[in-house]
């Protein structure tokens, strides 16, 4: 009976053995979040926009936006390279504050540099098919994504240009596409002014709480992704209080 349980005993423990061994060699991991299209809206070089350092009690100076920036760049691009996506669309909007930015390539109808629309002229590990306009429309996103398509948005400012823009998260939503963002992947301010949390390159989770836009959690076959978003719907008020330009509420625009 001795020598049945010293058997037992042993096998049960090669057998455990074997199960632990074999989760440490094999762990289980999650595919890659898949979408037809990323969408970066704006996504400038980091010196792009240039600060009134001069003007009283500036919010942040210019070194600290640039430095937000260039980590917003690093974030952004580590995070794409976790997801799946054929087309990468760089909605780089024409900016003449930019030094990147030639009115003669424009003009000339020739590629911006790689200094004013960095991301755009990355590798990515998906090799995705890379389109970059300064003047998007919804027809050019037709050309690549089919209706009710995913799309993964990121670019800045968020709440502004990322939502709003011709080709923003709100205007997709409006229709049809099934929109999904990160704060990873978004940029706003140096740092969240009212818990004054300085911010490493992203946005506050807590603007997505707050935003135009209803946000959830998000999963795709089974499996659930913690630092991505899809959003629902658009809210019917303006809460927030966000204007255009001519004063009419963005949520209306």
């Amino acid at each position: 009976m001795c020598n049945y349980y010293s058997k037992l005993y042993y096998f049960v423990n090669l057998f455990i053995t074997m199960i632990s061994n074999n989760m440490r060699v094999y762990p289980y991991q999650k595919p890659p979040f898949t979408a037809d299209a990323v969408i970066l809206i704006d996504c400038w070089g980091p010196l792009a926009t240039p600060i009134q350092e001069d003007k009283p009690n500036p919010v942040w100076s210019q070194k600290e936006w640039d430095q937000y920036m260039e980590k917003f760049m690093t974030n952004c691009h580590n995070t794409l390279q976790t997801y799946n996506f054929p087309v990468l669309f760089s909605a780089s909007y024409r900016n003449g504050e930019s030094p990147g930015y030639s009115i003669m390539k424009y003009n000339n109808g020739e590629k911006q540099s790689a200094e004013f629309s960095p991301l755009h002229h990355l590798d990515y590990r998906c090799k995705p098919l890379r389109i970059l306009e300064l003047d998007a429309e919804m027809k050019d996103i037709y050309k690549y994504v089919p209706p009710r398509g995913k799309i993964i948005v990121g670019g800045g400012t968020f709440g502004a240009c990322v939502h709003y823009r011709p080709v923003g998260m709100v205007k997709l939503l409006r229709e049809g596409f099934r929109v999904f963002t990160s704060t990873s992947i978004c940029y706003k301010e140096p740092s969240h002014r009212p818990s004054k949390t300085p911010l490493p390159g992203d946005i506050h989770l807590q603007e997505l709480l707050w935003d135009d836009i209803v946000w959830s959690r998000c999963s795709q076959n089974g499996n659930f992704y913690d630092n991505i978003y899809e959003g629902m719907m658009v809210h019917p008020d303006n809460a927030l209080g966000r204007m255009s330009g001519k004063g009419i509420p963005m949520n209306q625009s």
